[in-house]
């Protein structure tokens, strides 16, 4: 399973019912920062992709299932 952090991260905020501003904050980012990775404009460091997928780990979300 391929990871594309731009989809996974609106997937994923959608699927909570977040807005960008309510990610962001849970990610400790600022909601520019959400919506430049959303669209492709910018990739997130390391240390956002640890805290985003740490993220769905502790909800239960299991990205490879989920998405098929």
């Amino acid at each position: 399973m391929k990871f594309n952090i731009n989809k996974d991260l609106k997937w994923i905020r959608e699927f909570f019912d977040m807005t960008q501003s309510e990610m962001a904050s849970t990610l400790g980012v600022d909601r520019v920062s959400v919506i430049r990775i959303e669209e492709g404009t910018s990739y997130p460091r390391n240390e956002f992709l640890k805290t985003f997928y740490d993220f769905c780990f502790e909800k239960g979300l299991n990205l490879n299932v989920q998405k098929e």
